[in-house]
């Protein structure tokens, strides 16, 4: 199983990859996978729920896999997300939610085919741009509200985040020890953090598997839906 200074290894040396060196002060002004996460966290983001071993696999990028069993992999995860409640000043998760994190492995892991990347081949073709989806859009919305309620606002927070007052974090577990994070440009892919788990569960249950290019249609389309759902769903309330 992970020890203590495996989980410190893997915090050090891959949470905080750039895609390409920074030194430690550039690293505290830029926004990694780490910091997203974190943020996403704070602002009540069940980090878990998404792809425990997909998140793994990312965070490994120019490395081979572990080879460790799945089991030893979610162990590393549940660890590294109690290092992210110690940054953010929460308790550590409590007994029931480390089993249930232990037992589960979400819809939209890293296995899943939508989440291969792979050129577009014969079966990959486009819909006409006219096509509408809005049946497939509407149930990831419902379903969200359903399983997830509080990521609405949670995409609220993300929409309405302001650069010009960014939040600080002490972090003592990485190289950046102090830093402000900051969204800019970086909604698009904060909002896909949230939702691609319930874009990619719909399509699956209203189209067949398989056309990467009709995804990435159905998806766009969510994404284009985002803000104008939001301003409604605050409406509702």
């Amino acid at each position: 199983m992970w020890s203590d200074d495996d989980v410190k290894a893997f915090i050090s040396e891959q949470i905080n990859y750039y895609g390409f060196e920074v030194s430690p002060e550039q690293s505290k002004q830029g926004t990694s996978p780490w910091k997203r996460w974190l943020w996403l966290e704070k602002h009540g983001f069940d980090f878990a729920y998404q792809s425990l071993e997909r998140e793994i696999f990312s965070f490994r990028i120019g490395q081979d896999p572990s080879g460790a069993l799945l089991e030893e992999e979610r162990c590393l995860l549940l660890a590294v997300r109690n290092v992210m409640r110690q940054v953010l000043g929460l308790d550590a998760l409590s007994a029931d939610a480390r089993e249930y994190m232990l037992s589960t492995v979400p819809i939209s892991n890293w296995t899943h085919w939508a989440s291969l990347a792979r050129p577009f081949g014969p079966a990959d073709r486009k819909p006409s741009e006219d096509a509408d989806y809005t049946d497939v859009t509407d149930f990831a919305w419902d379903l969200m509200k359903r399983d997830k309620p509080d990521y609405i606002r949670v995409l609220c927070a993300v929409r309405d985040y302001n650069n010009d007052d960014p939040e600080l974090f002490e972090d003592p577990y990485t190289i950046n020890g102090t830093y402000r994070f900051n969204m800019a440009g970086s909604r698009s892919v904060m909002y896909s953090y949230v939702a691609r788990h319930f874009v990619a569960r719909s399509f699956d249950l209203f189209l067949p598997p398989g056309n990467l290019a009709l995804y990435y249609a159905v998806s766009e389309r969510f994404h284009a839906s985002i803000d104008q759902r939001l301003m409604l769903e605050q409406a509702d309330d």
